[in-house]
């Protein structure tokens, strides 16, 4: 009886010791397309150091390799996991051993491979998987089948198809887009009651609303309201015509200050507030109305002010005129000091032309205005001199060219 409590004690410390050797490896598969390998495969091996290919040379914990966890396989499940116990390759004797771990997807397309030495008692390999295996890529024949329209890229052609496993019916390419071969019509709604009836029957039917109005026709127009009764579903289930009533107007009873109305209400006269203590008629040819505003623009009073004219004082000097003949002598003046006349100039009394000076004496401010115009020249005329108060002014006709005894006249206009 001792003796084989030792034998067990020893299987236990020795079975113990393998558990704490080995590594469980997990993963859940998922592509770089983001798709699951839902249904996929898995299978890993034992690969031994290329140093040492004997299989039958490798111990762990003193213990030969078992044939079932070198070599081992099954299936992901609905979400891609799967998960597996093996050696911890670190207790492996000799070192340098590894698993070579083979994940396939439920496609035509090839599998994908990851070769490592376990560690440690857990390894999630998810991340790893995703980087390494090839997203399925295949040709779209018959008997091809994969997870997405996406993989059913190699040769593809329009009329290509394969079977979605994911969707579980065949796909067929038109050249533009994918879409079932053969949809199937189903067996469809055969009849509708409740709010909407329709059928029984298949194919189009013609449907009908439930009647729930019990007021049917126009409600509402210029005099009334149309109050609706809605039920829970929101559809109109009567409709009354409600006369309008319209609320007694308060509006305003009365103004006052600038202006005043009222009290009482309707239409009343408005009156603004007197402030003119002065009204009439203000102004005259002889005097200007004078008035006074407030800060609101209103007059509030006026006053005749008399117009006071500037004084004016008369020219004490008057201009005197004088006519030289330019080579002659004498005094040509028709009339004299009026401030306008006009002179004949004949051969007796002008030799080639006529000076004709203004003298402006005295301390008068005013200015004086002269034109001069002359049929000596044909069509001359000349700007206004301008004089101011003790000036003189000179100014000669020219007779025409190769004319030495002109004949004509001179004429001047002055004004202050």
């Amino acid at each position: 009886m001792k003796k084989l409590l030792t034998i067990l004690s020893s299987m236990l410390f020795f079975g113990a010791s393998l558990i704490a050797q080995t590594t469980v490896i997990s993963a859940t598969v998922i592509d770089t397309d983001g798709i699951t390998w839902a249904n996929g495969s898995w299978n890993i091996t034992f690969n031994p150091n290329p140093a040492y290919p004997n299989i039958s040379s490798y111990f762990i914990g003193g213990v030969p390799l078992s044939p079932s966890v070198m070599m081992q396989s099954g299936f992901l499940d609905n979400s891609g996991m799967f998960n597996a116990t093996i050696y911890n390759s670190t207790f492996v004797t000799p070192g340098g051993s590894g698993w070579t771990l083979n994940i396939c997807p439920n496609s035509t397309a090839p599998c994908g491979v990851y070769k490592f030495s376990s560690a440690g008692s857990t390894m999630d390999l998810s991340s790893v998987l995703t980087s390494i295996i090839p997203p399925p890529r295949f040709r779209p024949l018959s008997g091809a089948y994969g997870y997405d329209d996406i993989e059913a890229t190699i040769q593809l052609l329009p009329g290509s198809q394969y079977w979605n496993v994911n969707l579980n019916e065949q796909r067929c390419y038109t050249g533009l887009s994918w879409g079932n071969c053969s949809p199937s019509s189903g067996s469809g709604i055969t009849q509708l009651t409740g709010d909407v009836t329709a059928g029984p029957g298949t194919g189009s039917q013609v449907t009908t609303l439930k009647t729930v109005n019990s007021s049917i026709g126009a409600c509402g127009d210029s005099t009334n309201v149309a109050q609706i009764t809605l039920n829970a579903k929101g559809l109109a289930t009567s409709c009354t015509a409600v006369p309008i009533s319209f609320p007694a107007s308060t509006g305003i009873t009365q103004l006052h200050s600038d202006g005043t109305a009222g009290p009482g209400s309707g239409d009343q006269a408005f009156t603004l507030a007197t402030v003119n203590s002065s009204s009439g008629t203000c102004g005259d040819s002889t005097h200007v109305c004078q008035v006074t505003t407030n800060a609101k623009g209103l007059t509030t009073s006026q006053s005749a002010v008399s117009i006071v004219g500037s004084s004016i004082a008369p020219n004490p000097n008057t201009p005197s005129f004088s006519w030289t003949a330019i080579g002659g002598s004498g005094l040509l003046d028709p009339n004299s000091n009026d401030g306008a006349g006009q002179v004949t100039i004949t051969s007796s009394n002008a030799t080639g032309g006529v000076l004709f000076t203004i003298t402006y004496g005295g301390t008068y401010t005013h200015k004086l205005f002269c034109t001069i115009t002359s049929s000596i020249i044909s069509g001359s005329g000349y700007a206004p001199l301008e004089l101011t108060a003790a000036s003189t002014t000179s100014f000669g006709v020219a007779a025409p060219t190769g004319v030495t005894t002109p004949t004509g006249w001179v004429q001047y206009l002055c004004h202050q």
